[in-house]
């Protein structure tokens, strides 16, 4: 996403992986928002968020910064 709308918010990255997920069905997102200092974390992150919530991740919005995971339990719609 940082290569198409590095300042996005959440729903313009919802936005983008509806048009995506279209004949995929339940896929989910993991949005990494992580400063350029804290980058090189980034690949653990994902790994233990994969890791700690295997389950939980399809067909959920996810926001990984460091230290923190949020999960939507279903994308939504729009709004951020």
């Amino acid at each position: 996403m940082a290569e198409v709308a590095k300042d996005a918010k959440d729903a313009a990255v919802i936005a983008l992986a509806r048009e995506e997920e279209r004949g995929h069905g339940g896929i989910g997102v993991l949005l990494f928002r992580f400063p350029a200092k804290a980058r090189r974390l980034q690949e653990s992150a994902a790994v233990e968020a994969v890791r700690r919530f295997p389950r939980r991740l399809s067909s959920s919005f996810t926001v990984v910064e460091p230290g923190r995971v949020r999960i939507r339990a279903s994308m939504p719609t729009g709004g951020d």
